[in-house]
């Protein structure tokens, strides 16, 4: 099957502590709950782009040992092409160590295998270019990031996360950049705080090249900015259980909806309904909404100019 959406990117094995709070510095407590399951930004955007498009592929690299057949194994019970995730010899699987309390989350990387690889093979050359639409973030080296955007003949998707310099030839094919208010703060060297701050600072990085821009800003939705248009979608009050992860869950489902020939408002539209949906509950993958889910709520979602 050809996919239509390719995510190239990170997998991990996330182990997640439930607190009641954080701990200070120097301070034990006992988590609430413990858990282990299948993370990297890179897995979770091509699930969520699985739960509402059916052809979808994913890029990357674990290590020997069950982590990396466990993380292979359940991206495949999800429906995700995992014939471009190789396994890396005497390395270890990244492992994501994730604190959550009172909907919040912090989370401590260590990147293992998605470190050990610095190129595209033919074959993974000739997936990337079949595709409609192409995921990439930074959870993996820029090199591979740079291979991709190459390769790549459709759209291309930059999630600029975690935040850092992107080289200009790259910016230039994002379509959209995909940041949030610190990321994009970051890339554009000033200040944002609020809606007008994320708005014109995604104005500076059309200037610089891109040619679209998608701030996410949490509970208040997200922003978009292309050349010459621009808008704000507010998503519907919900009861955070768990963020984690669902600003994947909004770039895997705006990534499926460019591939089906949304335009980009209303594709922002099905994706901060998606992150909103994700929120509900616990985990990351479980919390991921369907096709049907997110068509349910989408009408939920205000959208201005």
């Amino acid at each position: 099957m050809q996919a239509a959406v390719v995510v190239v990117g990170s997998v991990n094995v996330d182990v997640v502590a439930e607190l009641d709070r954080f701990p200070r510095p120097g301070e034990t407590l006992r988590a609430a709950g413990v858990r282990r399951n299948v993370g990297g930004k890179g897995a979770n955007q091509a699930v969520a782009a699985r739960r509402v498009h059916e052809a979808v592929a994913f890029i990357g690299r674990v290590g020997e040992g069950p982590d990396g057949s466990d993380a292979r194994a359940a991206l495949d019970r999800e429906g995700v092409d995992v014939t471009g995730l190789r396994t890396v010899a005497d390395a270890r699987t990244g492992t994501a160590f994730i604190q959550v309390a009172d909907g919040e989350n912090t989370i401590v990387l260590d990147p293992g295998a998605n470190e050990a690889w610095d190129d595209l093979d033919d074959t993974e050359r000739s997936v990337v270019s079949e595709a409609a639409v192409v995921v990439c973030q930074m959870e993996v080296p820029t090199a591979v990031t740079a291979a991709a955007a190459d390769a790549c003949t459709g759209r291309l998707i930059v999630n600029a996360a975690p935040a850092g310099a992107l080289d200009a030839t790259l910016v230039a094919r994002c379509d959209p950049l995909v940041v949030n208010e610190h990321e994009l703060a970051v890339l554009a060297g000033r200040s944002v705080d609020g809606i007008g701050d994320a708005r014109a600072a995604a104005a500076a990085m059309t200037r610089r090249g891109a040619r679209s821009v998608v701030v996410t800003l949490g509970a208040r939705g997200a922003v978009w900015v292309t050349g010459d248009d621009t808008g704000e979608v507010s998503p519907p009050r919900v009861d955070v259980v768990d963020s984690t992860g669902a600003g994947d869950a909004l770039v895997g489902v705006l990534a499926a909806r460019l591939a089906v020939g949304e335009d980009l408002r209303d594709a922002v539209r099905w994706a901060v309904t998606a992150g909103s949906l994700a929120v509900r509950t616990t985990g990351t993958h479980a919390a991921y909404p369907d096709l049907a889910t997110v068509a349910d709520h989408v009408a939920d979602i205000v959208s201005k100019s």
